[in-house]
Order: structure tokens, then C-alpha cells, then sequence
């Protein structure tokens, strides 16, 4: 569910939005080139945007990691008290 949310969605939309201005550009009667031209000018700011916030994302990571405030966290489950005949563990 968060892959859909955070980034198939997002992606969905931003593809729309590239193939209704690729649209209006040609029933405007932009050339052929020049709609290629805006959507890879399109793209290319956005994978440069993606790339830069990657980037730093990683650079605060390594900076909480050498700090020792890390804040990635993991679930650990409980360990059993119990063994399966039900009589205490040891």
C-alpha cells in the first residue's frame, strides 16, 4: 500500500499531466519535435529534482547514523516464554 500511495500514484499523475500537454501542444499545432522537446525537458526536471532529493535524504541519514540518533527503527517480535507443552522455558 505505501509503494501504490508514495509512488505509483504520484507517478500516474505526473504521467498525465505530461500526456494532456503533449496533447494540447499538438491540437495547437506545435511541431512533432517541439512536443517531444517539452516532455523530455519535462522528465529531465524531474528526475534531476528526484536525484537531489534523494541525495540528501541519504546526507541526513548518515548524519543521524554517526551521531547516534538514529531514527530508523525496527519491530521485534516478542520473544516466547513458553515452550509448546506449556511448561516454562530452560
Amino acid at each position: 500500500m505505501k509503494f501504490g500511495w508514495k509512488v505509483l500514484i504520484p507517478v500516474s499523475l505526473f504521467w498525465i499531466m505530461v500526456v494532456a500537454t503533449m496533447r494540447v501542444l499538438s491540437l495547437r499545432g506545435a511541431s512533432r519535435l517541439t512536443v517531444l522537446l517539452v516532455a523530455s525537458v519535462i522528465v529531465l526536471i524531474v528526475l534531476l529534482t528526484n536525484i537531489a532529493l534523494d541525495s540528501s535524504r541519504k546526507k541526513r541519514m548518515l548524519v543521524s547514523e554517526y551521531s547516534g540518533d538514529a531514527t530508523v527503527s525496527f519491530a521485534v517480535p516478542a520473544l516466547p516464554t513458553k515452550t509448546l507443552d506449556g511448561g516454562p522455558r530452560g
